[in-house]
């Protein structure tokens, strides 16, 4: 199969040189042959050609190169400036990275805004080509907030392509995973979506055989493999809800003071995250394995998240309300687990 339009203009451009004259010009027949050769096309070379021709003198007709005939009729074409994407020249993967900033935009200013506009709608013009596939891809991809941020650890960029890749196309994937002070395990998944929490993606996936919903941390995935197996997504299962109801819980949105202990096997969150500016901490003289830390912060679904997420390394001292919260909370959980029993 021929690549898609689009792909196929874009590389077309790419092999014409920038020069100041014409004396570093390429000619049509070379730009062909490159491109037959590199296409590997079961395509006609006569009706690859004619293709090619019909792109050059588009190209040529809308300003974005310079076009010109030698002594002996043959046809020449240069660039004397580099010119921003056009909407027929801007890869699939650059429209998709303008896409998703629009989609999570709104907050942007006007001035910004109305500078980047134009760019959405090119990115928008490139993608009326695609397949279903393509475009569906938007629809697995999810940015929100997290409380006290982590600093983002760099991803395998092979693991980004499988993941990705996995999701364009529906195809389960095999990876090893490397846990807190804990061997790897290996996992084969249905991938559903990947949540970007404040720059950490994060992939949230199915478990082959497990009806259970898995939250993996992208950074600490290792030799991903795409697997030609087909990757199906739960009837039931939504990934705006998941991500609004999983792992978040309510809160009165007033802002309070907090008081915790936290165990010294959290202690490495100091370094990790980016914390509050009104954070202190000390040393607690009755428990030797417990830091006093107080903060201010707004009762939130990301302040629960977040203290839920240290489990037994945090005890909640204060507001003496959400110490309840929390305490109903885990009795519900316990309640649940007997009634399974």
């Amino acid at each position: 199969m021929g690549k898609m339009k689009a792909d196929l203009i874009r590389m077309v451009e790419g092999f014409i040189p920038f020069t100041k004259d014409k004396s570093g010009a390429i000619s049509s027949s070379e730009i062909k042959e490159k491109l037959h050769l590199k296409e590997n096309s079961g395509q006609q070379k006569k009706s690859f050609d004619k293709r090619i021709e019909r792109y050059l003198t588009d190209l040529a007709d809308e300003g974005r190169v310079t076009h010109f005939v030698d002594k002996r009729g043959r046809n020449y074409y240069y660039k004397t400036e580099r010119n921003k994407p056009s909407i027929e020249s801007m890869e699939t993967e650059t429209a998709t990275a303008f896409l998703l900033l629009e989609k999570y935009s709104k907050d942007l200013p006007e001035f910004i805004k109305s500078k980047v506009n134009p760019w959405f709608m090119e990115a928008k013009a490139s993608f009326t080509e695609l397949p279903i596939a393509e475009k569906k891809i938007f629809q697995n991809i999810k940015i929100t907030t997290k409380f006290f941020p982590l600093e983002p650890e760099p991803i395998r960029k092979d693991i980004t392509e499988v993941v990705y890749s996995a999701l364009k196309q529906k195809q389960q994937i095999r990876f090893s995973y490397r846990k807190l002070r804990l061997p790897e395990e290996d996992y084969i998944v249905h991938p559903l979506g990947i949540d970007i929490r404040h720059n950490v993606a994060y992939l949230i996936a199915q478990k082959i055989e497990e009806n259970s919903i898995k939250i993996f941390k992208m950074s600490r995935m290792t030799r991903a493999t795409l697997l030609s197996e087909k990757s199906v997504k739960p009837r039931t299962f939504n990934l705006d809800e998941f991500v609004k109801n999983d792992y978040s819980r309510s809160g009165t949105k007033k802002k309070i003071s907090i008081e915790i202990l936290l165990h010294k096997k959290w202690w490495h969150i100091i370094d990790e995250y980016t914390v509050e500016d009104n954070w202190t901490e000390k040393e607690s003289s009755a428990q030797g394995n417990w830091k006093l830390v107080t903060f201010t912060s707004f009762d939130s679904a990301r302040l629960h998240e977040w203290i839920w997420g240290l489990g037994s390394g945090v005890i909640v001292r204060k507001p003496a309300f959400l110490a309840k919260k929390f305490e109903s909370d885990v009795e519900e959980l316990l309640q649940n687990y007997k009634s399974f029993k």
